[in-house]
């Protein structure tokens, strides 16, 4: 039965896992690491070892961040079938899974408030990898 245990762990210990199948663009460790200086970093899975199973864009953006310790969450007791299914899985989860468009619509509108006091117009942006999915994003006027 696994365990886990949460903490702070320095990004020089971590070990980006050589197994990992995901590919993560420049632009996207940039767009990560800018969004990561506004809210709080996710815990990056990693086993006993400190070798990550989940997170490795994260690391990677914490790093450009400049960023010396970052939260974890230190999984113990996988075999290493499990820590590479993990690996896997933690990623091909999230591919499938759409979105409630009026409720992120409605999230975005309270966290983006007018500068003027008026209300934003709102416009449809594509959500990245799901082209079916079309909702409404409240922008700024310039």
């Amino acid at each position: 039965m696994p365990t886990y245990r949460l903490e702070d762990a320095s990004v020089d210990r971590l070990k980006e896992n050589p197994q990992n199948p995901k590919i993560h663009s420049t632009k996207q460790i940039r767009r990560l690491a800018k969004s990561m200086s506004r809210v709080a970093l996710n815990p990056i899975a990693v086993d006993e070892t400190y070798m990550v199973l989940a997170g490795h864009a994260r690391l990677k953006a914490a790093k450009l961040n400049g960023m010396s310790v970052v939260p974890v969450v230190i999984i113990s007791g996988l075999s290493e079938a499990q820590k590479r299914a993990f690996l896997i899985a933690d990623n091909k989860v999230a591919e499938g899974s759409g979105w409630d468009r009026k409720m992120l619509a409605a999230q975005i509108e309270e966290l983006t408030p007018s500068p003027n006091g008026n209300r934003p117009r709102l416009r449809r942006h594509r959500l990245r990898g799901r082209r079916d999915r079309w909702p409404l994003v409240r922008t700024r006027r310039c």
